[in-house]
Formats: structure tokens, sequence, C-alpha cells
């Protein structure tokens, strides 16, 4: 606890019980609005159990008329076989069954017996709860969209024909270890799931632009790329794979595609956007420029602000109220959010450098880059959070090319030996020690390889 940000025991709401989950269950006539099950290897004795068909009914039978059941499972712990037999064991018992990906690890089952209306829903719940949505990446409903694997046509396909799963004959038990062998993962999930894919044809609710760079942030280039070539609108298309290229860092071409999308319908302001966003000349013209609105103002006197030989940082903090209500699907949101960041930094004050944490902090979980990720390590360092500091050392070290994560490794090591680790207590020195060396055995276990 004392580890995180917030203890989520300390928390007058939760109540811990250690006990077998379904004899917890069986013993209670107690009905929930939402059960989660997150069990780990689905091969135990007593994991194997909370993935048949007694289960999900007895969950089924504590849960109110419209609530909703959330099962995880890893993608390798199972084949195809197993994930398709868990979607018809699911929809045995609950009529209605979504799938979403928010990693490629692993994925999520959302079943009710109410129907399931997410994206229309999501508005409101978002504006309910707008900090602890940001906190997991989701400040719209595309957010949401992108994660969405397979909906409720697409879980009924999968699971036809397939066996289903029972406490007398439980394939999770029998068939998860030889699984091991061959598993689904991340790639056979992108096969499996690609035919079925809800995001095609685009819902018209939906922000092309922003959604396809949304599933490029979580490694779904792939579904990116074909969810914008999908788009039957020329304009339409042109934009989100400008916004697509301007994600990949390819600043000409997102340029040359914006232009294009412009030309075929001069309404869109998306790719007014990315083309400001991707500094195209003639995006920056006054007239173009105020047609897109005063955050795209601010932005660009920031910029400019920024890029002077001897930046002008106190010039961005005025413009920091414009420049923070910029839409956040906005293709300006991203860098207006990391020349915010990075006039706290400047600042050289602890409190200033906290806060450019906070704000950078409702980026990444959305749109995050090792670039993104380097910018916070420096905000923790100036605002004296080694703890801060060394979880983003690790997730530039578990994520990337061999040669960077590498090099994040041995950064991480010595902040931790650092004589600025004033705040760390030796048991927590001597674990983010024991870690690194962890993930500095595996790269270069994988380096040898290369």
């Amino acid at each position: 606890a004392a580890w995180r940000d917030r203890d989520p025991l300390a928390d007058p709401r939760v109540q811990v019980r250690t006990n077998d989950a379904r004899s917890a269950l069986l013993l209670s006539d107690k009905r929930y609005d939402a059960i989660v099950s997150q069990p780990s290897h689905p091969w135990g004795a007593g994991a194997s159990h909370l993935y048949t068909r007694e289960f999900f009914t007895l969950v089924r039978d504590r849960l109110v008329p419209d609530g909703v059941f959330v099962q995880w499972i890893g993608l390798a712990f199972v084949d195809e076989d197993l994930l398709r037999s868990l979607l018809a064991t699911l929809r045995g018992v609950f009529p209605n069954v979504r799938v979403y990906r928010p990693s490629l690890t692993g994925v999520l089952f959302l079943a009710s017996a109410a129907p399931l209306d997410v994206e229309a829903n999501a508005a409101a719940a978002i504006a309910a709860a707008p900090e602890d949505f940001a906190a997991v990446g989701i400040v719209c409903a595309e957010d949401l969209a992108a994660a969405l694997a397979l909906d409720d046509a697409g879980t009924r396909a999968l699971a036809e024909g397939a066996e289903l799963s029972t406490d007398d004959r439980n394939v999770l038990a029998t068939r998860s270890p030889k699984a091991l062998r061959t598993p689904l993962g991340a790639v056979g999930a992108d096969k499996l799931f690609a035919p079925h894919d809800p995001l095609i044809p685009l819902p018209p609710e939906l922000d092309a632009s922003y959604l396809v760079r949304r599933l490029a942030s979580i490694d779904q280039l792939e579904r990116a790329t074909q969810v914008a070539a999908s788009l039957v609108d020329p304009a339409q298309r042109l934009a989100a794979q400008a916004s697509l290229a301007l994600r990949a860092g390819r600043a000409s071409e997102a340029g040359r595609l914006a232009g294009e999308a412009s030309s075929a319908d001069p309404t869109r302001l998306d790719a007014r956007e990315i083309a400001l966003a991707a500094s195209v000349p003639h995006a920056e013209r006054a007239a173009e420029v105020g047609a897109v609105g005063s955050g795209a103002q601010a932005l660009l006197q920031a910029r400019r602000a920024a890029e002077l030989a001897e930046p002008d940082w106190s010039a961005v903090q005025a413009l920091d109220a414009p420049l923070a209500a910029i839409d956040p699907r906005s293709a300006l949101a991203t860098e207006a959010t990391r020349l915010r960041a990075r006039s706290r930094l400047a600042s050289g004050d602890l409190a200033q450098a906290r806060e450019g944490m906070r704000i950078l902090d409702e980026l990444l979980p959305r749109m995050r880059t090792r670039a993104d990720l380097r910018l916070r390590v420096q905000l923790a360092d100036a605002a004296g959070a080694t703890s801060g500091a060394l979880s983003t050392w690790m997730e530039l070290a578990t994520s990337g090319a061999a040669d960077s994560r590498a090099a994040a490794v041995s950064r991480g090591i010595a902040l931790a030996n650092s004589p600025r680790a004033t705040s760390l207590s030796e048991p927590e020195r001597e674990a983010w020690l024991r870690d690194f060396a962890a993930v500095k055995s595996i790269v270069a276990g994988k380096r040898g390889r290369m």
C-alpha cells in the first residue's frame, strides 16, 4: 500500500474477504451490480472451476437483472479452441457477451442478461467520474471502442459449435496446460478476431481520426490501418490515414494526406488540425489557424515560444488555459499536453514539476511514446519523486528495442543507487534493484539471440 498513489483497501466501501470465490457466492443470496473474476492460471484446481457453466450460472443468479459479469483470461493460457469454448460457455448462460482487449496479452469477457450498449452510455459514465476513467486512459467513447475486440454478433459467430466447459468436463483444467505449448497469443488473437471486427464498418458516431490513432497507440497498427481503409467517405478515409501517419511520426505524409482530405471536403476540421500538428506551412497561415479555433492559435503561439533559441516557457504557461481546453480527441491535444508539461519542468520548481507529472499522466495512458516517458522521468526527478522516476524507467525497460531497454535498465539501476534516492527505504531500494536485475537478464538474453 505504501508504494501506491492510492491504497484501494483504504476506501471505506471495500470489504476484503478471504474465501473460495464459488463458496462465497454459494453461501450468500446477496445480489450485485457487477461481479469480476480474475483468477490466475486457469488449470489450477480452484481457478479452473471459475470458468465453467455451473459457475457462470451461479454468478448470473447473484446479479441484479441488469448486472454485469467481467471475466479475464490471459492469451498465453488458451489456444483458439479453448477461447471459443469459453465464449460458448458464457453465451450459454448470458444472452449478451462482448470481448474487450485493453492490452495485447489478455482479454475481458463482458456478459449480461440485459443488452449491453456501452458506447451509448459512455459519455454519461465518464462525465460522472472523469478522473477515475482518465487514470486508465478513457476520456471518450472512442477509448472504449478501441478496446472492443468482439461485439455480441462476433462472440456469437466464434462461439458457434464450440464445446462447453462444465464441472464434470472442465476443458480449462485438462487442456490449458497443453495450450501453453501453442498458445493463442497476441498474433493469434489478431487473426481470430479480425473477420468479426465491430469497428468495420465504423459506427458513424465515432471519431475516425482519433480512433485509429488510439488503436495504433495500443499496438494495434494493422487493425487501425484496416479500419481507416474501410471508411467509405473519401475525405474521412484520407483524414484517418493522415492521422495514422501523424502517430507514426511521418509528418510530411500526414500533411499531404490531410491536404487531400481538406480538398475533398473543406469542412473537415480534423484534417486542418492534422495539418497543423504536422507543421505543414500552409496550415500555419492566420486564416487556416483561425478556422481551426482558439486552441490552435494558442498551440501555434506556444510552439513558437518553445522553439526559440532561448525558449520562452513563461509565454507557454500564459497560454495554459486554452491549451488545456483543446479536445483530447484533437490531433493538437498531444502536443499541447507535452508543451504544458515541459513548461512546468523548465520552471525549476518542485511543485510545478509535480503539476507537470499530473498533466503528462493525463496523456500517457492513451498516447504514450518513449519520448513522453523520458519526459516523465525528468519531471519525477525534478519533483523529487524517486519511485515515480523508477517506475517510468521500468516501463521503458520492458518495451521497445533491446538496446533501448538495456539503457533504461542501466539508468534505473543507477538512480536506485544514487544519493538522490533519499525517499526510498532500504527494502524499497532492494526491491527495485531486484526487479531491474531480473529485466536486465531478460534483455541480455534477447539481445544475445538477435
